[in-house]
């Protein structure tokens, strides 16, 4: 049985002795692939396994963790074993980066401040990224259609880096379409019924090409049309600041609708013959 280490056979010796020494070093990138596309080894790590921490390598293909096992004695994986991203975690714990889908700002910034500037973005991104949170989708409450349009344009999905900070996936909106009988901390005074369906949502959002995620309340004139249509643009929407009775909820679910923004809180309170949302 031959039992050299596997070598994809097209390979070179110059470029054997290049990946060779890449695998040595702590961090580089053997090509220029995709990053979303990258094989990753991270090395010299400590990982939560089983119940403990213990050290050992971590492999990811295509932004998914592989099962090392499975992979690397598949015979028909074999040429894909060299990675094209090496990492030396250098004795470090390596866990999954926390993802905040509704975070209205922080260290001083508001995301719906009508004059937010680039520079208060990257500020909030990188203070967030020391606290381990990776990736956010920014929320706005309800506000008016110029801030809008002057806020999500610099809150555009974007990848993360040491230099700007956690990545932004898209927008939050949280309004303008919920219930004024439960507005929480939004101004009343914006707060609306998206009766229009698109036509309402583009005539407040003017543009929501760098919006991920909408909440809204599902019993609203027009909430269904909506839900419709936010879906077939690739946004997920959540119900939110709501008095929906449970049809009402169980017909947005039905239509689209696939999250819950923070349960409980500015809702119908729970009741034995109608738990609301």
């Amino acid at each position: 049985m031959d039992t050299s280490p596997c070598r994809d056979s097209t390979r070179t010796d110059n470029e054997s002795k290049r990946l060779d020494f890449l695998n040595g070093t702590s961090m580089h990138c053997a090509n220029q692939k995709d990053p979303k596309q990258r094989t990753i080894r991270v090395t010299n790590g400590r990982l939560f396994r089983d119940g403990k921490i213990e050290s050992g390598d971590l492999w990811v293909s295509n932004g998914k963790i592989l099962d090392a096992e499975a992979y690397f004695y598949s015979k028909t994986q074999c040429h894909n074993m060299i990675p094209d991203v090496v990492i030396d975690a250098k004795e470090m714990i390596v866990s999954p980066g926390f993802i905040d889908i509704q975070i209205n700002g922080g260290y001083g910034v508001d995301f719906s401040d009508p004059s937010l500037t680039e520079d208060q973005v990257i500020h909030v991104r990188r203070s967030l990224l020391a606290t381990g949170c990776t990736s956010i989708c920014p929320t706005l409450i309800t506000s008016t259609p110029q801030t809008y349009s002057h806020n999500f344009p610099l809150l555009a999905p974007s990848e993360g880096s040491v230099l700007r900070g956690c990545a932004i996936l898209g927008v939050h909106a949280e309004g303008p379409f919920l219930s004024k009988d439960r507005p929480g901390a939004h101004p009343s005074e914006y707060i609306q019924s998206p009766k229009d369906g698109e036509e309402s949502v583009l005539r407040c959002y003017e543009d929501i090409r760098n919006v991920k995620l909408v909440t809204l309340a599902p019993e609203l004139e027009g909430s269904i049309e909506t839900i419709r249509y936010l879906r077939s643009q690739g946004i997920t929407v959540s119900m939110g600041h709501t008095a929906a009775h449970i049809d009402e909820a169980i017909r947005a679910v039905d239509t689209g609708a696939t999250l819950i923004t923070h349960l409980f809180n500015a809702m119908t309170p729970f009741h034995h013959r109608d738990p609301g949302i």
